[in-house]
């Protein structure tokens, strides 16, 4: 029996200064890209390509959608 199936791997592709909506200042934050890989046994073997961007907040962890980073409080 083969087992094949699909997973997705987030990996970190900037980093950087945001204004955080939920802290309500300046923090830190990391891009990530979740990639999409065909597996084989839970093994990664063949990459589909890029399915999402999110971004996280490094302080109070809340993830947001890619769009975050052009948001401005003033």
């Amino acid at each position: 029996m083969l087992i094949l199936g699909i997973n997705y791997y987030p990996v970190i592709v900037e980093q950087g200064v945001f204004d955080c909506p939920a802290c309500r200042c300046e923090r830190d934050y990391r891009r990530f890209a979740v990639k999409k890989w065909g597996t084989i046994y839970w093994i990664p073997l063949l990459p589909f390509g890029v399915s999402h961007y999110y971004v996280t907040c490094l302080y109070c962890a809340t993830q947001f959608a890619d769009e975050i980073l052009d948001y401005d409080p003033r």
